[in-house]
């Protein structure tokens, strides 16, 4: 099955984040259409067949969600988005380990700091012994999971 090059949509994603930048208007807006962006294209990045297209565009569009997270901190959707971006790009295509290292970090400190938008507590014990996360953790709840899959998954890599 044959998908839009990814290439493609990344420079339409790029056009319309441009736009919405120029035009200005409420901020609330244009989180919201960054955060459906982002979420739109990563759907279609995970859901392709296609993993050269993946990998051409997967690089334009990494540095793109990694500095809509670098000027949202509080915005715990695009830290998700970078996390979980940075570990997969790391995990497909990056061979040299010491590269695959650096962007596995990176996907660590995306992931906490999605979390920790949500949940701060979590990160008053990042580092501490499991049994004191523990409790912590299990202030959570279902809005949380696909914020803590992020982290978890990037904490695997």
């Amino acid at each position: 099955m044959n998908k839009p090059g990814i290439s493609r949509l990344a420079a339409a994603v790029t056009a319309l984040l441009a736009v919405l930048f120029m035009v200005g208007g409420c901020a609330g807006l244009v989180s919201s259409a960054m955060d459906d962006m982002a979420g739109s294209v990563t759907r279609a990045i995970e859901d392709s067949d296609d993993l050269e297209s993946v990998k051409s565009g997967m690089q334009a569009y990494l540095l793109m969600v990694e500095g809509l997270a670098q000027d949202n901190p509080r915005n715990a959707s695009l830290q998700k988005t970078a996390a979980t971006l940075n570990g997969a790009y790391a995990g497909l295509f990056v061979a040299d380990p010491r590269r695959k290292q650096q962007m596995a970090q990176k996907a660590l400190d995306y992931g906490f700091r999605a979390v920790c938008v949500r949940r701060p507590r979590i990160c008053e014990v990042r580092g501490e012994r499991f049994n004191e996360f523990l409790p912590v953790l299990q202030d959570t709840d279902k809005k949380d999971l696909p914020y803590l899959y992020a982290l978890a998954t990037a904490w695997a890599g």
